[in-house]
């Protein structure tokens, strides 16, 4: 399979190298361009499940469920890939961009227009959630084991 590293200015959490460079490896006569797509839209969804992980073992908390939001959140694909490769159900929010909605419940906290956290809460949706698929998992881990192989390889391209 076609792996592809996102390393554009290195690779920052949990692998931290600023010296590992933007790759695509395991091309053939036979790649089509429908299998690098897949590759890039898979290396989206491993860099989630380290990053995840790296949260849970740095806050030593185990989140029960992934939220999404934004543009790539309306990728059922990447939202199906991240449930299989964590485990975990991953919910899309019903609204797409609350980063801005973030940003206005704050402000309406601050000035005292909401007075709790749960006062938002209620106000924030998400629809059903993409369950873990156990088909899938062996074929998505397999996959992911060898994305880390490519990430590795990727490392310590240029020199400091």
């Amino acid at each position: 399979g076609v792996c592809f590293v996102p390393a554009f200015s290195g690779l920052h959490a949990p692998v931290r190298d600023v010296h590992a460079c933007c790759s695509v490896m395991g091309l053939t006569a036979n790649t089509k361009r429908e299998h690098i797509v897949r590759a890039m839209l898979e290396s989206f969804c491993f860099r989630v499940k380290q990053l995840v992980h790296q949260a849970e073992v740095e806050l030593d908390h185990k989140f029960p469920v992934i939220r999404m939001d934004g543009g790539v959140s309306r990728n059922d694909f990447i939202l199906q890939t991240i449930a299989d490769i964590t485990g975990r159900d991953v919910q899309r929010a019903s609204n797409l961009e609350t980063t801005a909605l973030g940003a206005a419940f704050f402000a309406g906290l601050s000035s005292g227009f909401w007075s709790s956290t749960e006062d938002i809460s209620s106000k924030i949706h998400f629809e059903d959630p993409f369950k873990p698929n156990a088909d899938q998992r062996s074929a998505t881990m397999a996959a992911y084991e060898k994305w880390l192989k490519a990430v590795d390889r990727s490392c310590h391209w240029y020199s400091p």
